[in-house]
């Protein structure tokens, strides 16, 4: 078989040269020398000195992110998952640090690959599909009159497929690939640690700056409790965002061979399960036992072994779980008396919701009411169903039926559409990773296809309010056919090569093809 020649790292325009390689060096300890010495005197000097100091810092990171493109994603990705850019605002009053990220890396990716490295930009059809989809959604609130809308929009998915065409350029390196989806499984694992020790310790007063919110909710009629939130403000959605990392993790657990590796993604995988429970999340505790039944017999598993394995760990778990979990379980077949009186009620509201959305779409077929506006048009629609008795805006809880009545069946069209294009290119990128002979990748593309389908079918309760995850899902998602298309590119090269080599005539014809 023919050897497959190392990926170039994304940033090799430093690497390939010592001279610029030490040039950054330089660079780089002489700006933290002048902070060091600039910080020691603005904090003698001025009341609030040490905002120089960290100002200063944050300017090494930023020059850092343009030089180094991949370091910045990574950190990116750590700020998008765990919500950083929302908390810092919240805290310290500094707004929109994901969009300068987002800025900083994207100048520094587009300058060393066009500029530098003299390679084209990668725009293939499945990202032209995603682009198509965010058009359509700012059409459809300029044609509705809510430009103002349009434009915060347009401009919240410019960002967002910055993003995602950020992660296919530097994902064409599987070190840096592999990179991103540590920092994500890491980063959630991080998250659930903190609600773990929240709950198992009764200290729900400590939010830990906003990453550990523990408000108390519903859990079953009559009976209240606290369901963690994470970063975000809603316990179903936080388990979502859990559940789209769950199946990275435990593909690591039953892929890594170095035993630190291993050990850190059981300790993860044990924790987000841990978080998603204490949520108390239905759906996503539906989707835990559908994905990890996908990943048994995606891996040919002995099944009777699992199943006894299952029996223990849930014997051993029954006793822990928390109060009223079992209950709220059941709420999900009616099967107990509470559970009654919470389905009569949730079922009338979600009725009323679910109802709303198809006549918006009927009133609105082309282009629908335009899209985040479902809430501000509730009211409108619901007094006239009759069956919410809650005199407030509502949302869709549907990803689907929100997606039909905000941009109509053209809008429809083209979200079913490109999710489609996703999932083709993670079907044809597993086929190649195995012709050419990389099957070891293959794992951690199911990850990313399982945790993206977890994502997907707990949307059908679920509406889009944090849709940045799902695009960073997506971006993750595509990023794997881009690696591929490379590691293909450069096993035809070398193969080309040797034929070359060893049969002159054959190897011509090889690369006439």
């Amino acid at each position: 078989m023919a050897s497959v020649q190392t990926a170039p790292h994304p940033d090799s325009w430093i690497k390939n040269s010592e001279q610029r390689r030490q040039m950054l060096r330089v660079l780089l300890v002489a700006c933290g020398a002048l902070i060091a010495i600039g910080g020691s005197a603005a904090v003698g000097a001025i009341a609030n000195g040490w905002l120089v100091v960290l100002g200063g810092i944050a300017a090494i990171m930023g020059l850092l992110m343009v030089l180094r493109p991949s370091f910045g994603m990574t950190v990116l990705i750590v700020f998008v998952y765990m919500d950083l850019s929302n908390l810092i605002e919240v805290n310290w009053g500094i707004p929109s640090l994901n969009k300068l990220l987002v800025a900083l890396i994207f100048v520094g990716v587009i300058g060393t690959r066009a500029l530098v490295q003299r390679r084209p930009i990668v725009l293939r059809s499945v990202e032209g599909a995603v682009l198509f989809y965010g058009f359509i959604i700012a059409v459809s609130s300029y044609v509705n009159g809510e430009v103002d809308t349009a434009f915060d929009q347009l401009i919240d998915f410019a960002k967002d497929f910055a993003i995602v065409l950020i992660l296919v350029q530097l994902c064409d390196s599987e070190v840096v690939w592999k990179r991103m989806q540590w920092a994500i499984i890491i980063s959630a694992g991080f998250l659930a640690m903190l609600t773990c020790y929240q709950m198992l310790t009764g200290d729900t007063t400590n939010d830990f700056f906003g990453l550990a919110k523990a408000p108390v909710h519903q859990i079953v009629e009559g009976f209240d409790n606290t369901r963690p939130t994470g970063p975000l403000d809603d316990p179903n959605f936080y388990a979502q965002i859990l559940l789209m990392v769950y199946p990275l993790a435990a593909y690591r657990v039953l892929d890594e061979k170095r035993l630190r590796a291993k050990g850190l993604a059981l300790l993860c995988t044990l924790l987000i399960v841990g978080a998603i429970i204490f949520t108390y999340s239905r759906s996503a505790f539906m989707m835990i036992l559908i994905i990890s039944a996908l990943i048994v017999l995606e891996r040919r598993m002995n099944v009777y072994k699992i199943a006894a394995l299952a029996g223990v760990v849930l014997l051993v778990a029954l006793p822990i779980l928390p109060q009223g979990y079992l209950d709220r379980m059941a709420t999900i077949t009616g099967s107990t008396s509470s559970a009654e009186g919470q389905t009569e009620l949730s079922f009338r509201g979600r009725s009323s919701e679910m109802i709303v959305a198809m006549q918006m779409f009927s009133t609105h077929p082309l282009l629908g009411i335009g899209y985040s506006a479902y809430e501000e048009h509730y009211l409108t629609y619901s007094i006239h169903v009759g069956l919410d008795n809650r005199l407030e805006n509502r949302q869709a809880h549907s990803l689907y039926l929100e997606a039909a009545a905000e941009t109509g069946i053209v809008g429809l069209a083209a979200f079913v559409f490109m999710y489609l294009m996703v999932f083709r290119s993670l079907w044809i990128a597993r086929k190649q990773l195995i012709r050419i002979g990389r099957s070891d990748l293959v794992l951690w593309l199911s990850g990313l296809q399982f945790g993206l389908m977890g994502y997907l079918m707990t949307s059908i309760f679920l509406h889009d309010d944090y849709v940045r995850y799902l695009r960073l899902a997506i971006g993750l998602a595509i990023s794997a056919s881009a690696l591929t298309e490379a590691l293909v590119r450069r096993y035809e090269s070398a193969r080309t090569h040797e034929m070359l080599t060893t049969s002159p005539t054959e190897g011509l014809v090889l690369a006439d093809k």
